[in-house]
C-alpha cells in the first residue's frame, strides 16, 4: 500500500437475465452511462476525484490513477474489459 493514497474496493458481479431488475431502482441522482455496441458501464456516486492541470496533466493523472490501482482491492471473477476497477472522466 502506498502511503497517502486512497484505497478503493471494487467488486464485480454478473447479473442473471433470469433475475431482472431495473437500474433506476438502485441509481442515485446524476448517474453516468457509457454504452457502445450494446454493452456498457453504469456509474453512480463518487468514490474518488483525481484532478490535475497544466501541460502534463494527463501524465500526472495517469500516475495518480496507477497509484490508486496499486492500492486497491479488486474482486473481479468476470475478468472482461470494462469490469473491475474503472474510472469515468
Amino acid at each position: 500500500m502506498v502511503k497517502g493514497v486512497k484505497r478503493l474496493t471494487s467488486t464485480t458481479a454478473a447479473f442473471s437475465p433470469d433475475e431482472p431488475f431495473l437500474l433506476t431502482d438502485i441509481l442515485g441522482e446524476e448517474p453516468l452511462l457509457f454504452v457502445r455496441a450494446g454493452h456498457g458501464l453504469v456509474g453512480f456516486g463518487e468514490a474518488l476525484r483525481l484532478e490535475a492541470a497544466g501541460p502534463n496533466r494527463m501524465a500526472d493523472l495517469a500516475a495518480k490513477w496507477n497509484q490508486v490501482v496499486a492500492n486497491s482491492r479488486v474482486t473481479n471473477p468476470l475478468s472482461q474489459p470494462g469490469t473491475g476497477l474503472v474510472a469515468f472522466g
